[in-house]
C-alpha cells in the first residue's frame, strides 16, 4: 500500500483519489537548501522560468527510482542479487537452509543501513511545496510508506538530502535526465537531433531568443572543473530562410536546450574518423568552447592580471608562450571572451584586432547599461 494522500479519503476497504496536487511541508538541512538555490540559479538558464516547486517536483520524479532512500526498491534488487550469487556453483555443495540464512541476514543488514542513512539528515529548515500528479501518483503506488511511517514528508526529506550529497556533475545529470535519456535514444539508433537553444541578446540585455539546430550527437561530457554535463557532435545550425549552416563540431551546455527531438527519418551516424576529430577537439578546446577554430591570441596582462590569471583555474587557455607580461595563446575566441572579459582594465588584447574590436564592443554594452541606470 503508498502513502496515503492527504484529501483522499477510503470507502468499503478502498483509497479513492481526491486530490492532484498537494501543498507539503518539508524540512531540510540548510546545507541541502543551499546546494538546492544553487542549482535552481545555475540549472535554469531562463531566470524568469526558475520554479521552486517545480525544481523539487523533477529531482523526485527523475532520481526516486535509483536514489538509495527508496528502501524497498534496493532491498528487491539486493535480493535478486545475492539469490543469485548463492546459486553458484561453488555454493551446491551447502544445503539450502543455511544459505537462505545467510541471505536473509546480509538482507536485514543492509535494510537497516539504508533506514539508518534515511533517518540521519539533521534537521534544518521547513518550507513547504507543491507536489504534482505525477508524483502524487507515485507517492500512492510506493512501497516506501512502511519505511517512513507513512510520511510523504519524511520520504522527500531523504530523497533530496541524499541529491544534496551529489556532485554538480550528478545532480545535474538527474535533473536533466529526460532530455540525456532523448540523447542517449538518438545515439543509439544513429539519428539526428533537432533541438532549440536559449540565446541572449547580448551581454546587456536580459531577453533570450530561440536557435534551432540538427544535430547528430556523439555523447555527452562533463566539464572537469565545473562539473556541468554538454551535448557535443556534428551540427547544423537551421537558418531563417530554411537553409542550414555547414556542418561542423559543437557543444551544447544541458541547461541551454529548451527543447529537443528525435528525427527518426535523418541519419545521425557519425563515422570512427570523424569520431576521432571529435576526441581530439575535445582535448584541444574542452567541451566548452567546441564551436570556433583555434586561433593566436596575444593579451597584456597587468600585475593584478596575472595574480588573477594564476589564481582563476575555470575556463583558463593555457598559454604557449610568455615574455614578461605578454602572453600568447591558442584558443577559441569564445573562450578567451568568456575568461578575459571579467578582468576589466588589468587585460589588453593585441592581437588578433578582430577579437580586441570585440572586447571594446562589450565593454562599451556594459558602460551603456551603467549610465542608464
Amino acid at each position: 500500500m503508498g502513502f496515503y494522500i492527504t484529501g483522499d479519503y477510503e470507502k468499503d476497504g478502498f483509497i479513492y483519489e481526491k486530490v492532484n496536487e498537494l501543498k507539503q511541508h518539508i524540512n531540510l538541512s540548510e546545507y541541502a537548501w543551499q546546494i538546492i538555490g544553487d542549482d535552481i540559479r545555475n540549472f535554469y538558464v531562463d531566470d524568469t522560468k526558475e520554479s521552486f516547486s517545480g525544481f523539487l517536483n523533477t529531482i523526485f520524479t527523475n532520481y526516486y527510482q535509483t536514489a538509495s532512500s527508496t528502501i524497498s526498491q534496493r532491498f528487491i534488487e539486493k535480493s535478486d542479487e545475492l539469490t543469485k550469487l548463492f546459486s553458484g556453483n561453488e555454493f551446491k555443495k551447502y544445503n539450502n537452509d543455511i544459505t537462505n540464512v545467510y541471505i536473509s541476514k546480509m538482507l536485514d543488514e543492509y535494510e537497516n543501513q539504508l533506514i539508518q542513512l534515511a533517518f540521519s539528515y539533521p534537521k534544518g529548515i521547513g518550507r513547504k511545496f507543491r507536489i504534482n500528479k505525477e508524483n502524487l501518483d507515485i507517492l500512492r503506488d510506493s512501497l516506501e510508506s512502511i519505511h517512513y511511517n507513512d510520511s510523504v514528508g519524511l520520504y522527500m526529506k531523504a530523497i533530496f538530502e541524499e541529491y544534496a550529497t551529489k556532485s554538480t556533475h550528478e545532480r545535474e545529470c538527474i535533473f536533466f535526465k529526460k532530455t540525456i535519456d532523448t540523447i542517449n535514444l538518438a545515439i543509439s539508433g544513429s539519428n539526428q537531433l533537432k533541438i532549440s537553444i536559449l540565446q541572449k541578446l547580448s551581454i546587456t540585455h536580459e531577453n533570450f531568443y530561440t536557435r534551432k539546430f540538427y544535430v547528430s550527437p556523439y555523447k555527452v561530457v562533463q566539464d572537469k572543473n565545473m562539473g556541468f554535463n554538454y551535448l557535443i557532435g556534428y551540427t547544423e545550425e537551421i537558418l531563417m530562410d530554411g537553409k542550414k549552416s555547414p556542418k561542423h563540431i559543437s557543444s551544447f551546455r544541458l541547461n541551454r536546450i529548451d527543447k529537443i527531438n528525435v528525427m527518426s527519418s535523418m541519419s545521425g551516424f557519425i563515422s570512427k574518423a570523424d569520431k576521432e576529430k571529435i576526441e581530439t577537439s575535445i582535448i584541444e578546446k574542452g567541451p566548452q568552447f567546441m564551436a570556433g577554430d583555434l586561433i593566436e591570441i596575444t593579451i597584456v596582462l597587468s600585475n593584478k592580471g596575472i595574480e588573477s590569471y594564476n589564481r582563476q583555474i575555470y575556463m583558463r587557455p593555457q598559454y604557449t608562450s610568455k615574455e614578461n607580461n605578454i602572453y600568447h595563446f591558442k584558443c577559441t575566441e569564445v573562450q578567451a571572451l568568456n575568461y578575459f572579459f571579467k578582468f576589466g582594465r588589468d587585460v589588453q588584447i593585441t592581437e588578433p584586432l578582430s577579437l580586441r574590436d570585440k572586447f571594446i564592443n562589450r565593454y562599451e554594452d556594459a558602460l551603456k547599461a551603467y549610465k542608464k541606470g
